[in-house]
């Protein structure tokens, strides 16, 4: 999926925005041929900001690393603190998210996530009653010294996700100072967190309203498959805001399939209207 994601970058994303795969340092020569002019590949372990080694094992359909301080870490945790490295990735001042099961469809450009200097913060209201998320939250005020709740009013979570780059980096030296120790090896440490919850509740409840470097809104960028792939239904799900469709890699479809979605879903988004931006 990820060379059909890299298609659509270079299909879709204006030329000044620069792309970078990031994958283990055994997969790299897998993804060494989508290096371009306008597209890194590099390695999880020259980027994480302490020593990790992948051990040459699955457990229970995940990768596992070891880190510099004799722990053992899962795959979706490390995914997570990679994206938290994301400065020592790129100097940009703004970065957009994409899992490798996420394409684009539409054609993509910087002001569609930035306005006025404001960059965009997905929130996603009412989601209190989700049990799966509230330890997410409970992680998250424990990690950046705030009174344990269950629920911080929203959820932060879409599969088209920016950040600012200034704003990570001050997340970073909060954990750091919560923690007194490293902030990688503190978040690594937890069992049970999400990212993006994290730097949400870190805009919306340390850096608060007056702090007027995002725009919180609850449109999302991209349309999600969470149920079975159907070109069908996700055509009549598609907005004009969508400019990216997320075809998930658990619905285990054989590539030929993916792509017959994808054009399909592209075909739909060519007859309506773009976004505006």
């Amino acid at each position: 999926m990820l060379e059909l994601s890299a298609e659509s970058v270079d299909r879709h994303c204006s030329a000044d925005i620069h792309h970078y795969i990031v994958v283990s340092r055994r997969e790299e020569r897998l993804f060494r041929h989508l290096k371009s002019s306008r597209r890194s590949v590099l390695v999880t372990e020259d980027v994480a900001c302490r020593p990790i080694h992948l051990l040459p094992m699955l457990v229970r359909g995940q990768q596992l690393w070891f880190s510099d301080r004799r722990r053992f870490v899962r795959g979706w945790i490390m995914q997570q603190a990679i994206k938290i490295s994301s400065p020592e990735i790129t100097d940009a001042d703004v970065i957009l998210f994409l899992d490798t099961d996420v394409f684009f469809i539409r054609p993509f450009s910087a002001d569609r996530v930035v306005q006025d200097g404001r960059v965009r913060l997905l929130v996603s209201p009412g989601m209190g009653d989700l049990d799966t998320h509230k330890p997410w939250h409970r992680t998250a005020a424990k990690l950046l010294g705030l009174p344990i709740r269950d629920y911080f009013g929203a959820d932060f979570i879409g599969h088209a996700v920016t950040w600012r780059r200034d704003v990570c980096l001050e997340m970073r030296e909060r954990i750091s100072s919560v923690a007194g120790t490293n902030w990688f090896s503190t978040v690594t440490r937890e069992q049970l967190f999400s990212e993006y919850i994290l730097y949400g509740i870190f805009v919306q409840e340390l850096l608060g309203p007056n702090d007027l470097r995002h725009a919180p809104t609850s449109e999302e960028l991209c349309l999600s498959s969470w149920v079975e792939g159907s070109a069908e239904l996700l055509a009549q799900r598609l907005q004009p805001h969508h400019v990216a469709v997320n075809i998930q890699s658990n619905l285990h479809l054989p590539m030929p399939e993916v792509r017959r979605l994808l054009n399909s879903v592209m075909a739909v988004a060519e007859t309506n209207p773009e976004p505006r931006y």
